[in-house]
């Protein structure tokens, strides 16, 4: 046994490019399962750390909302569960407005608290020049970033305008970036409540109640019971992880795929590196068998060496997946916090990315070491290994049977399982294709050889004739053909999804402008139309996140509709006669649903949803359907009337503005001219831009993870162009033994390689558009119908690239064949 062992380790190390490419494989595959797994764990906890910045250890908060009748409320109300709260903290948050230098006017957003309730909140340090004994007045604590910033030191008087009057404040603390003041680009700052009270002529009344319980799973007892008593403010848990949850699910369930597509391809990689190094050992394996080793034994041995790549790569793949799961963390968070980017994961992923590692190892080892030990010692000694090609003849039967599969269940799969089979149509039509590869393979042959009798006389045939029957090469094709496939299809999916959904919302507007505001009503409207440049306005009502109760589910966000703002602002392709269907919507409560909120909820024409507003429960009939990505396609329509009635919204939610002169300059103008109403203004090119760089961010990282997957298929192309060469040494000796010189084996050598490129790259291609239309099924399935588009000559650059990889990968065997010793290779083995 001691002797097997050491074989076998030695062996491993003197083929270091097959180890280093089997290693590898498995490691950026365990280490794109990793970050998979443990990106939801990872983006949660830094939600919730971002989210510790606002709300400390608080479980609850009490907040006024556009709905509240009075902008101050008193505590009395909530310190009627003290018993049950740890501490139960009064705060006015607003915002203080600083001019600094001529034009530029900054938003701090400002808490007036008592210093010693924040520190049990959220506590936080000073710079060690820092000390403050009693807090109360007129001083205010900043962060280093903001005097650092703006040039500002302990003892400065800063000015800020808070309710339309201009404050001043003594610096009397500078805080580090801890606690609240985390976020190192935020401008926040902290001053006495007292001073705020004062300035709002709010005595003894807050705006914000932050509330600690005991036993934080009361969190949902007290909710209700507040929010009985605060009947028209915003009672609600502080940091919600769970609805972050559901909102990462896609991003997710988007990596998983991948996860599983490279996994696909790294089998494949490891079951033809294994078949290579398992007839490599054929001999070997003859001669242990002939003095005493067992069949059992020799199994187990191959078997373990798979184990420790197994194990080696899923270390590899831990660590590496740590740098990708930083690295997508890192470039899906928020500026303001990179620099307190963490990664979050448990145990059980660790020990299910080390599981997945040695089960690719199995997956893709145990067959052909199984059928390389059921060849009898006899067959082994006399080198009679023939191996029954009878069995590969079920492959295109049952690689067409897939592949049929594949194209014909997306299309016709019920409703209810549709997400699950589509998901698994994707990776059936690879398999189908790989089973298809040889049969492909030899029909493109038979007419590449009457193409290259005339183009390239003698070597074209020979070219030609070397594709068929050549392991190596149908295995490189096979990767190719893969790699090609996962690439285009992240690349295109995503393309569009970034395109569709920025450009969802600005084909839907007809206006210019977006706007909010602090008491935004009409009469500020009215303010708003007599600003100069600005030639129209439309108020609308919104509410997000609305609980449909007979359906179990939400609607991310509801906009108001009136018949005489559309189609004048906004502009759908609705579903049958719009003007009849804005005339119902305004004489019942009624609700226009977008295409993908009708497949999710699966309602028609005349059926009720009942929805829970702020004011109650109501029921809403539907009454029409249309297209549209906003939100990814979770947006609804009501009237203006009901909205308004069923939500107590005293104020709009936007204001759409309509201008005649440039709407960059007219924003900038609302932004100044409207400052004590705290006005945020975009234009729309401003907003799509925003969704799109949002989107892109996102799926930065799946892109990244289609990259990591080609390159993983490129190594499996240079190592099995190795493997050829060696294999063929012998036969490239003979050719050039009777006469062949250095060039035409060299153009053999090309032709093939251009040869291989094109056939990969043309199925890779199909397989590319195959699984795009794949995806786009799974999209619809899961309720985000974004259309996939691509032009003509996206197939084209694919193939180009599959062309060029194969011929550029070809240069090394190539120039080993250039300097082949004749008289050596014929004597090989």
């Amino acid at each position: 046994m001691t002797i097997l062992i050491k074989f076998l380790v030695k062996n491993t190390m003197e083929k270091k490019l097959r180890t280093i490419l089997i290693v590898l494989s498995i490691a950026i595959s365990s280490a794109i399962f990793f970050s998979s797994v443990a990106l939801s764990n990872s983006l949660v906890k830094m939600f919730e750390e971002r989210m510790k910045q606002f709300y400390g250890n608080t479980h609850i908060v009490i907040e006024t909302n556009e709905k509240s009748k009075e902008p101050f409320f008193s505590m009395t109300r909530a310190k009627k569960i003290m018993h049950s709260a740890e501490y139960i903290v009064g705060a006015i948050v607003t915002t203080g407005i600083y001019k600094y230098g001529e034009n530029e006017l900054v938003d701090f957003r400002l808490q007036g608290i008592d210093i010693d309730d924040l520190q049990r909140i959220n506590p936080f340090k000073f710079s060690d020049s820092c000390q403050i004994n009693q807090f109360i007045g007129k001083q205010i604590i900043i962060s280093s970033y903001t005097a650092k910033k703006y040039s500002l030191k302990l003892k400065d008087t800063i000015t800020l305008e808070i309710n339309g009057k201009k404050e001043k404040f003594v610096i009397n603390g500078i805080a580090n970036p801890t606690g609240p003041f985390t976020n190192s680009t935020s401008l926040f700052a902290v001053v006495p409540i007292d001073a705020l009270q004062h300035i709002y002529l709010a005595e003894n009344r807050v705006n914000t109640i932050y509330i600690k319980l005991k036993d934080e799973n009361d969190k949902q007892k007290y909710i209700n019971e507040l929010g009985k008593l605060y009947n028209g403010y915003s009672v609600r848990e502080a940091i919600s992880k769970e609805e972050y949850k559901r909102n990462l699910s896609d991003i997710s369930l988007a990596f998983l795929l991948m996860s599983m597509v490279v996994s696909l391809i790294s089998v494949f990689i490891i079951y033809s590196s294994f078949k290579v190094i398992v007839m490599d050992r054929i001999p070997v394996i003859g001669t242990f068998r002939s003095i005493g080793a067992t069949r059992k034994m020799m199994n187990f041995l191959l078997l373990a060496e798979s184990l420790v790549y197994g194990l080696v790569g899923g270390i590899l793949g831990f660590e590496l997946g740590n740098i990708i799961l930083y690295t997508i963390v890192y470039f899906m968070t928020s500026s303001g916090v990179k620099s307190t980017v963490t990664i979050n994961y448990n145990i059980s992923q660790i020990l299910m990315t080390f599981a997945i590692a040695i089960l690719l190892c199995f997956m893709g080892s145990i067959f052909p070491i199984n059928k390389i030990c059921k060849i009898p010692i006899k067959d082994i000694i006399l080198n009679e290994i023939v191996f029954s090609k009878n069995k590969t003849r079920i492959k295109p039967v049952l690689g067409s049977v897939f592949l049929i599969c594949s194209v014909v269940l997306p299309v016709t799969v019920p409703k209810q399982i549709a997400l699950n089979v589509d998901l698994m149509c994707i990776l059936l039509c690879i398999i189908a294709v790989i089973m298809l590869v040889d049969t492909a393979t030899n029909l493109f042959v038979k007419l590449f050889e009457k193409i290259y009798t005339f183009i390239f006389s003698n070597e074209g045939i020979i070219a030609a004739k070397n594709l068929r029957e050549n392991r190596s090469i149908i295995n490189n094709i096979s990767l190719l053909t893969m790699g090609i496939a996962v690439i285009m299809m992240i690349f295109v999916t995503s393309n569009s999804m970034i395109e569709e959904t920025s450009y969802a919302f600005t084909k839907s507007t007809n206006f210019d402008i977006m706007m909010s505001a602090q008491n935004a009503d009409r009469n500020l409207e009215n303010i708003v139309r007599k600003i100069d440049g600005v030639s129209d306005t439309c108020g609308i009502y919104q509410v997000h996140d609305v609980k449909v109760t007979n359906k179990d589910s939400r609607i991310a966000q509801i906009d108001s509709i009136d018949k005489s703002m559309f189609p004048e602002y906004r502009k759908f392709n609705v579903y049958g006669d719009y003007k009849s269907i804005l005339e119902r919507l305004d004489k019942e409560r009624s609700i226009l649903l977008t295409k993908a909120l009708k497949d999710q909820f699966d309602v028609e024409i005349g059926d009720i949803l009942w929805l829970e507003m702020p004011k109650g429960k109501y029921a809403y009939k539907v009454v029409g359907f249309f297209n549209s990505l906003i939100n990814s396609g979770d947006y609804a329509l009501i009237s203006s009337k009901y909205l308004k009635a069923d939500t107590g919204s005293k104020y709009y939610s936007a204001i759409y503005v309509k201008t005649s002169d440039d709407p960059e300059k007219i924003a900038l103008k609302i932004r100044n001219e409207l400052v004590k109403y705290k006005a945020v203004a975009k234009t729309v090119k401003q907003i799509e831009y925003s969704i799109k760089s949002s989107t892109a961010q996102i799926l930065a990282g799946v892109q990244g993870f289609s990259v990591l997957s080609f390159l993983i298929g490129v190594l499996g192309v240079v190592n099995n162009l190795l493997v050829s060469f060696i294999e063929r040494k012998r036969i490239l000796a003979m050719f050039r033994s009777i006469g062949m010189s250095k060039a035409q084996n060299i153009k053999i050598i090309f032709i093939e390689a251009f040869t291989g490129g094109l056939i990969g790259g043309i199925l890779g291609v199909s397989l590319g558009i195959l699984m795009i239309s794949i995806v786009s099924k799974v999209l619809y399935a899961s309720y985000q119908p974004i259309p996939i588009n691509y032009s003509l000559t996206v197939p084209l650059i694919f193939l180009t690239i599959g062309i060029c990889i194969y011929i550029l990968a070809s240069i090394s065997p190539a120039l080993k064949s250039s300097r082949l010793n004749i008289l050596e290779s014929l004597k090989y083995e």
